[in-house]
This record gives structure tokens, sequence and C-alpha cells, in this order.
């Protein structure tokens, strides 16, 4: 038996070349939905951003989903070291989470 599905918000920067900031990082956003299939989850990017996209930035692209953040739900951080550039210093990726749920309350 499948259960209520469960709607997690990601919100990751990756960098896809050491030390080329703003070229070479991209923030993603990704709504993950569970059960089902990485290839249906909705997803978007803003490339070559030097900052974080703003708690609004992200509302919005979420409404354009269809999802939103449950009242009293905050986005909780992490980063994950992924590897040395040339020069020693520590590559890493932020990662941040959020449950979220479809617009209306619906789960």
């Amino acid at each position: 038996m499948i259960g209520t599905p469960k709607f997690t918000a990601l919100l990751a920067l990756r960098c896809t070349a050491p030390r080329t900031l703003p070229t070479g990082a991209r923030w993603t956003l990704t709504v993950a939905i569970c059960p089902g299939r990485v290839s249906a989850w909705p997803a978007t990017a803003w490339p070559g951003r030097r900052h974080t996209p703003t708690v609004a930035e992200r509302a919005t692209r979420l409404a354009e989903f269809g999802f939103g953040i449950a009242p009293g739900d905050e986005w909780t951080w992490t980063e994950d070291l992924c590897g040395v550039h040339d020069d020693a210093s520590p590559h890493v990726t932020l990662l941040a989470a959020v449950p979220v749920q479809r617009h209306g309350g619906t789960p």
C-alpha cells in the first residue's frame, strides 16, 4: 500500500567548476515528491547567482509549482564537503530543505 505523498522542497548550490562563481555555480530548487519518479519532480534554477535566493524568491517559485511552506515550517541548512580546490581550500555544496504542501493545504 502506498502512503500519503510527502513533499519536500530542496535548495542547493552546486558548483560545476571550482572558483568560477558566478558562471560555474547555480542555485537549484526542486520539490521532491515521494513516492514518485525523480524525473517528474518540478525543478528550477538561478544560474550565476552570487547570493542565495531570498525566502520570497523561493516562495514565488514554489507557488509556480503549486506548493507552499506550511505555517511554522522553516528552511534547514547544511553543507557537504564535495572535494578540494587546487589551492587545498574545501569545496562544499550548500543544501536546504523544508516540508511543503500543495496549495490549499492538501498534503
